[in-house]
């Protein structure tokens, strides 16, 4: 898909007129007209506005990688996030059903397993805060 087909495929699923495009690049609406016919190139940097302002993924302008919206490739990221985080805390689960003897027997290592596990479920846990 060319650029100008791009532009018109945003518009039209963000339903927006090209008078709002117009004014976020500062320009008239035949020149947002000019650049849905291909008669004008979109510049580098109004194509940058136009994905940052309507949540588009710059990979998708450019080399058509799918997803196309940033909230799409958010929501995978995140669900990796939760499927990880699951699995650390089936983990920590794990170790913390041990009974209380064979606590009480624990070699230094299994200590060490459980700190470290909870440490790192911890950080994920930051990671996903400050990501989102």
């Amino acid at each position: 898909m060319d650029q100008a087909a791009k532009l018109r495929f945003i518009r039209e699923k963000k339903n927006i007129k090209r008078s709002e495009i117009a004014a976020l690049c500062d320009v008239n609406e035949s020149t947002v007209g000019h650049w849905e016919t291909g008669r004008n190139e979109i510049t580098r940097a109004v194509a940058c506005l136009i994905c940052q302002e309507y949540g588009v993924r710059w990979e998708w302008w450019k080399n058509d990688e799918e997803p196309i919206w940033i909230e799409d490739s958010m929501r995978a990221i995140v669900r990796e996030e939760i499927a990880a985080v699951r699995s650390i805390v089936k983990n920590i689960g794990d170790l913390r059903r041990l009974s209380p003897d064979s606590r009480a027997n624990d070699t230094t290592t299994d200590c060490h397993k459980r700190q470290n596990a909870a440490i790192y479920f911890n950080r994920r846990l930051e990671g996903l805060r400050l990501s989102y």
